[in-house]
């Protein structure tokens, strides 16, 4: 009877565990997206990225341009001279009447298994 009871407690573990990591997968596959790039960096608008990343730098600018793309590659442009170590930047706010406000990042680096 005890062996009984510790396979089916083992079984139910198990299912359990399934359970969770496939629904956290979902939750991942459903929220992961390609992003653009512009002057050869990432640029992430109301979103971060998957991988982990580090802020090298907070970067406040205003520039005239006439649509979110052209304001991409002119933002791109500055912040590949001033910050040439960048990998991307998030947009974290656009502000029409005043300056707009991004985090410049760089991808940590993944472990090597």
């Amino acid at each position: 009877m005890r062996k009984l009871s510790t396979g089916i407690m083992s079984l139910s573990i198990l299912c359990v565990l399934m359970t969770l990591s496939n629904v956290s997968y979902a939750q991942d596959k459903n929220g992961l997206a390609q992003v653009n790039k512009y002057a050869g960096l990432y640029v992430f608008f109301d979103c971060k990225p998957a991988n982990d990343y580090e802020i090298i730098a907070i970067y406040k600018k205003a520039v005239v341009c006439e649509n979110f793309k052209d304001c991409a590659e002119r933002y791109a442009d500055k912040i590949r001279v001033e910050f040439p170590e960048a990998e991307g930047f998030l947009i974290s706010n656009l502000n029409s009447l005043s300056k707009d406000r991004f985090e410049i990042i760089k991808f940590k680096a993944k472990d090597k298994e």
